[in-house]
């Protein structure tokens, strides 16, 4: 122990000679562990740290084969409890429901989650208060009850435990609430506010085996593992299909994992930004080893004293060990103290659609990861220096043989490191291009529509009050529109069910009346959109034939629709679409034709991502279906939208004094929104990229001046016979130019093999993208050739005087 106090003192003495390096060293190294830690906390938390239920490895998600969603009925769900013998439970529930909140105080629209009972049994949660529904409970008839989430327990009732019997109104319903849930039984990390039973709140769901709007979710038998489940939810799903065909044709229920299905969508992003920050940390532990290289050659003559005057091997070896880890563990210190940061930074950058992200914390675990990586960089950083300090016999140290007389340079390894740093920073720079190209893309897509000065805001009508009455819903709605168009600053206001870049969309099968539909299978799938009002202007969608819709498009006038160019496109190729006829096909319903009258725009229908949706528009005054009561409000405004927030509630109000407003947000927001995951990546692994570029650019400056010092006599010979000094320039450019021609070489190889792991993250950008490597090549080079040039004058400034005058 007092051998090691006393060379942690000589270690803290050396580096403190030498402020310039140290601060250089710890700082450089406190960047990149910083960075690894904080990234490595956002894996920890969303891909690596269990769920917090017990028996959480048991839990598993039953989705559709080759979907991320389950889309089935409660009565599929009966039937799976009834013949499968893998699962303790199964359960169905629907989130992203909506129900109004009234009463003490203005309406407020609430995110409710519709869960069987036995929801509750399979993730294992107790309630905070009170307790969860049962099934006698969730029956037709019966009062509606709650339970409410843990957010808005403390939002709207001041986490009073006394809410527990306090009898609420839900979209003019009374219900009674009967507990209250901690956020974590929110599974999908959804902001649920309450749950409520299915047989109260959807009963028209409870027996209908056609309607597919339910996730399910289920736990596994001790012992029974996820593959056998899954033969069996493959065998019993077939058997329904081919017992229900028109409902459960080609339901096939594959089970998987409940976490790797909450994260299987950032997973990839996430592992890639790991070993992206990985690669940062190894090119600067590469570059401090060159420096250490040069100290420890600068330090041969004072460790052959010591060797002479009878110090081990192996005892200098471990302080020279202990100086590299000294410098490593405050390079620690420092990234802890920056991941601090960090966390709170990404979390600010990151997309909000990051799954699980209150589970991203500096615990114990990263804490630990932080200690290994200062260890090991310690480590590697100090161990080639070490060992290369100790190259030769004592004896030509001691006689002068170190100082610049190296008649070869002896700095070949420092060429080698260079050479990895350029290839390690070559592949980050070859996947940030291509990143950056895919977001650039995706960013310049056309999206068909004009979305400044947009705000969208969702309004549902409850089903007490307009439930089954299509002529009230049509009536609120137009006075609705009316009321909002009055508003100062707004140009044009419309409704519409299923707004671009939304995920409630209407899909329908479409039937054209110029070709045969006698088959279940017949038609072309599309999105249907009723619209009311300036819905085209608002948006800045053109219409490229025909005619827009007009006020006397309403009940009573003659069935029209206008489709999208897509859809003339698909369904129509080179012919002309107007005065053509089409109908929906809709369970149990006849066939109502009709008459395309106009050709709009293509839009994005559900991301940026998606390719443009076949669609079909049609007045909402002529819409049939009597339960899409939901829908959304879209404002072109001449100035800042959000300024028309409040004017907006106010406006529906007037009309419905009881209705709230939801999700009031601009259409920029909402385009920021789709794309923010993409951004994400691209941002962060542009940013390591930029640092490689940088600790390249340093460590090819740091090979070449060591170079060009130790060749230092050798150098001033050439000079002294006549050599011209531009020959001088080229050999040392020769040299810079080898190392970054060997990096980039075996970067762009590494870069070829790696990216693929790019594939499912880009958007219209293949992994082989010319430009990218091309760009990634000159970069590198110029970089490299930047990094030498400063060396090479240095080389032919040398003096041949100074140069000789030691020998």
């Amino acid at each position: 122990m007092d051998t090691l106090l006393l060379d942690l003192r000589y270690a803290l003495r050396r580096l403190v000679a030498v402020p310039g390096f140290t601060i250089g060293a710890v700082l450089s190294l406190g960047l990149g562990i910083g960075a690894s830690t904080v990234i490595f906390s956002a894996v920890n938390g969303v891909v690596l740290r269990p769920l917090p239920y017990p028996g959480a490895d048991r839990l598993v998600f039953l989705p559709r084969e080759g979907e991320a969603e389950s889309d089935v009925s409660i009565p599929d769900a009966v039937d799976w409890r009834a013949r499968s013998q893998s699962f303790d439970a199964i359960a169905t529930f629907a989130p992203g429901m909506s129900f109004d909140l009234l009463g003490d105080g203005e309406p407020e629209r609430l995110n409710a989650a519709v869960a069987e009972p036995d929801y509750f049994d399979v993730i294992g949660v107790r309630p905070l208060a009170g307790r969860v529904y049962t099934a006698a409970e969730n029956v037709s008839g019966v009062e509606q009850v709650a339970v409410l989430g843990e957010g808005l327990w403390r939002r709207r009732f001041a986490s009073d435990p006394n809410v527990v019997g306090r009898t609420i109104t839900l979209s003019d319903k009374p219900t009674r609430v009967i507990g209250v849930l901690a956020a974590s039984a929110d599974v999908a990390g959804l902001g649920i506010d309450l749950y409520l039973p299915p047989a109260t709140a959807t009963p028209w769901a409870m027996h209908e085996r056609g309607t597919n709007h339910l996730q399910a979710i289920g736990r596994l038998k001790p012992g029974v593992t996820l593959g056998a489940a899954q033969v069996e939810m493959r065998t019993i799903t077939r058997a329904l299909a081919a017992d229900y065909p028109r409902t459960n044709g080609g339901k096939v229920i594959v089970p998987v994992d409940l976490r790797t299905h909450l994260v299987g969508n950032v997973r990839l992003p996430l592992f890639i930004l790991l070993g992206s920050i990985a690669l940062v940390l190894l090119i600067t532990c590469i570059n401090l080893a060159n420096f250490l290289l040069a100290r420890a050659a600068g330090r041969r003559q004072e460790l052959a004293v010591r060797l002479a005057l009878g110090a081990g091997r192996a005892r200098l070896l471990r302080q020279l060990l202990a100086e590299s880890m000294t410098v490593a563990l405050l390079g620690g210190l420092a990234g802890v103290g920056l991941a601090v940061w960090g966390r709170d930074l990404l979390m600010a950058l990151g997309p909000d659609t990051l799954p699980r992200v209150g589970e991203v914390k500096l615990d114990w675990a990263v804490l630990a990861f932080a200690l290994a990586l200062a260890l090991a960089a310690g480590f590697f950083v100090g161990l080639a220096p070490a060992l290369e300090a100790f190259r030769g016999a004592p004896a030509e140290a001691l006689g002068g043989g170190n100082r610049g007389t190296a008649g070869r340079w002896r700095g070949r390894r420092l060429d080698v490191l260079a050479a990895a740093q350029v290839a390690l920073a070559v592949v980050l720079v070859v996947g940030a291009s291509l990143l950056t190209r895919s977001f650039s893309r995706l960013l310049h897509a056309r999206i068909g529509f004009d979305p400044s000065n947009v705000l969208v805001a969702d309004v549902v009508l409850p089903g007490a009050r307009y439930g089954g009455k299509r002529e009230l819903q049509s009536q609120a709605y137009r006075a609705m529109v009316e009321e909002v168009s009055r508003i100062p600053g707004v140009a044009h206001a419309a409704f519409v069910i299923g707004p671009p870049l939304n995920s409630s969309q209407i899909g329908h099968t479409v039937l054209m009346d110029d070709r045969p539909h006698t088959g279940d299978h017949d038609g072309v799938g599309a999105r249907v959109r009723p619209i009311l009002g300036d819905y085209f202007p608002a948006l800045g969608i053109p219409i490229l034939k025909g005619r827009a819709f007009t006020a006397a498009d309403d009940a009573g006038a003659a069935r029209v629709v206008i489709v999208n160019e897509r859809f003339a496109r698909d369904v129509w190729p080179g012919l002309d679409p107007i005065g053509r006829r089409l109908a929906f096909r809709l369970e149990g319903d006849s066939l109502i034709w009709r008459t395309v009258v106009g050709v709009a725009g293509d839009v994005r229908s559900s991301s940026m991502a998606d390719a443009d949706s076949r669609a079909v528009y049609e007045p909402y005054l002529q819409r049939d279906v009597v339960w899409q009561t939901f829908g959304s409000f879209v404002l072109k405004t001449r100035s800042d939208p959000l300024a028309a927030a409040r004017p907006l509630a106010e406006a529906v109000w007037r009309v419905d004094p009881r209705l709230p407003v939801g999700s009031v947000t601009p259409m920029t927001r909402v385009l920021a929104h789709s794309i923010a995951r993409q951004r994400f990546s691209a941002g962060a692994l542009g940013g390591f990229a930029v640092a490689a570029l940088l600790i390249a650019m340093q460590g090819i400056y740091a090979v070449l001046a060591y170079a060009v010092a130790m060749r230092r006599r050798e150098i001033g010979i050439r000079l002294a016979l006549g050599a011209e000094r531009r020959r001088v320039v080229q050999l040392v450019l020769r040299r810079g130019a080898a190392a970054a021609g060997m990096g980039l070489v075996a970067g762009l190889v590494a870069a070829l093999a790696l990216s693929r792991l790019l594939r499912t993250v880009l958007y219209e950008t293949t992994p082989t993208d010319f430009v990218s490597y091309v760009a990634a090549a000159l970069l590198l080079g110029g970089v490299a050739a930047c990094a030498s040039w400063l060396p090479a004058r240095r080389a032919a400034g040398t003096d041949p005087m100074i140069a000789l005058r030691s020998e």
